[in-house]
């Protein structure tokens, strides 16, 4: 697998699990689940906390993400300074 396909499988799994969290939350109108979605805070995520804001939608913050470069068998080491 690519670099980056892993992110995009565990994305692929972690959205939808967002999704009915919002819809359990909120019921199934659009614009309830967009609000609930907007103010989603540390939902645990595959690769980790899951957070949005009306104006930030990427879901994971920059200073959050860190670059380990150590892809091997679809899993990274953890990176220099962090602990398991």
């Amino acid at each position: 697998m690519g670099d980056t396909l892993l992110w995009w499988i565990a994305m692929g799994y972690d959205s939808p699990y967002m999704i009915a969290e919002a819809m359990k939350n909120v019921g199934s109108e659009a614009p309830q689940v967009v609000g609930y979605l907007n103010n989603l805070r540390q939902f645990p995520g595959v690769y980790g906390d899951i957070s949005f804001t009306p104006d930030r939608h990427d879901g994971y913050p920059d200073e959050e993400v860190v670059e380990a470069n150590s892809l091997k068998n679809g899993a990274f080491k953890i990176a220099p300074g962090y602990s398991s």
